[in-house]
């Protein structure tokens, strides 16, 4: 698969107005092109390849406040659910964010498989 990079991100060009008096022929030229720039990006941006992020799964039984360790060097500033099987309630705990883990807690009274984005920024 390919990686884009920031720049080739930031390079994608704006999508073009199309003329009041286009025919249809013009019409769907400027349509494909949009198209095609899309499904461009769609198939090579990749979470952890092009966001300064680590995706990690935890296993939570219920009620239990875990440790997440990660490798980001920093504090992460966000934390994302990207999947979850249980119905448990994951909650932060701020202040027990590290540049080497951050702290979460299963809220529920179900175990909770969960698979967590943390983000730099």
């Amino acid at each position: 698969m390919t990686v884009l990079t920031d720049r080739q991100i930031r390079s994608f060009p704006e999508i073009k107005d199309i003329p009041d008096d286009a025919d249809l022929p013009t019409v769907i030229e400027y349509y494909n092109e949009m198209v095609d720039s899309f499904n461009f990006f769609n198939k090579n941006v990749s979470l952890q390849s092009n966001f300064n992020c680590q995706i990690i799964d935890v296993e939570f039984t219920a009620g239990e406040t875990k440790r997440v360790f990660h490798r980001l060097g920093i504090v992460p500033r966000y934390r994302l659910v990207l999947r979850q099987e249980g119905n448990g309630l994951i909650t932060d705990v701020p202040l027990n964010w590290t540049d080497k883990y951050i702290t979460l807690v299963n809220n529920g009274a179900v175990a909770v498989n969960a698979t967590i984005m943390l983000v730099k920024e």
